[in-house]
């Protein structure tokens, strides 16, 4: 609750000790005097800065009225121009959109083709037969059992 509304429900049913060119005056506490003033104080702030954007803005719409006067173009023709300007720059933005989004999916087109790379490595490794076979003695060994799923590893890793 704002601090005016709070001491106007204070103070509702106060009694009014005096009738001035139409407003009543209550009596009221220090503290709530001071929070009153303090409140009016910031709305004139609030008053003041909104005058000062009203009269920059009148300023402004002051030279765009002469801008488009020495140039003969009537107001109605303008707003066309600025619906067409709003529509050049919400279509500006869906190019920028999937601009984004076409280089987001080139970027994860060429990190699968790296997975794929890798992947495909390790499986012809294991699916090469000169891996699996090698003759030592009596026993039958080969790269593949050397290599105990380190190659597998390592690609399935660098996902």
């Amino acid at each position: 609750m704002d601090k005016l509304q709070e001491i106007k429900e204070r103070y509702v049913n106060s009694p009014v000790i005096e009738h001035i060119n139409g407003i009543d005056i209550i009596a009221m506490d220090k503290k709530d005097k001071d929070r009153l003033i303090s409140t009016v104080e910031e709305q004139a702030e609030q008053i003041n800065g909104m005058a000062h954007v009203i009269k920059v803005k009148n300023k402004e719409m002051r030279e765009l009225s002469n801008f488009l006067k020495k140039r003969n173009i009537p107001l109605k023709e303008l707003s066309p121009l600025i619906t067409g300007m709003r529509f050049m720059e919400e279509q500006q933005k869906e190019i920028e959109d999937r601009e984004n989004s076409h280089m987001n999916l080139y970027n994860d087109k060429k990190a699968i083709k790296e997975e794929n790379v890798r992947l495909r490595e390790a499986l012809e490794f294991y699916a090469d037969e000169k891996n699996h076979t090698e003759t030592r003695g009596t026993r039958i060994f080969g790269d593949v059992f050397y290599d105990n799923g380190e190659t597998a590893r390592q690609a399935l890793e660098q996902n």
